[in-house]
């Protein structure tokens, strides 16, 4: 499996998740995957992935122009398109495996 962990990040929350999932992969004995920060200039193909991890935060009810964008972009090579609310979606399945205290801001 060839995953792809991609995220925006405004203030640093997301990056932490991309961060969590990374080190899930690595548990998982997972060594050759991508972590990218979603960009105006980022290229990406995700025909070349297994699976492909999206984390957004969301301000008034959308993603930040740049994921819009790349989603845009990017949407016809996708073969199943989920958009969820992460820290909802992977506050129940990462919890469990990361301390409490790794999710409080500083």
């Amino acid at each position: 499996m060839k995953p792809a962990v991609l995220f925006w990040s405004k203030t640093g929350n997301t990056r932490k998740f991309a961060d969590i999932i990374s080190d899930l992969l690595l548990e998982f004995k997972i060594k050759d995957f991508l972590v990218a920060e979603i960009r105006e200039d980022f290229t990406f193909n995700p025909l070349d992935y297994d699976v492909v991890f999206l984390g957004s935060p969301v301000y008034r009810f959308l993603p930040p122009r740049e994921v819009v964008s790349f989603v845009d972009f990017n949407m016809d090579k996708f073969k199943v398109f989920v958009l969820l609310d992460l820290l909802k979606c992977l506050l129940n399945s990462v919890l469990r495996f990361v301390p409490i205290p790794a999710f409080i801001p500083e």
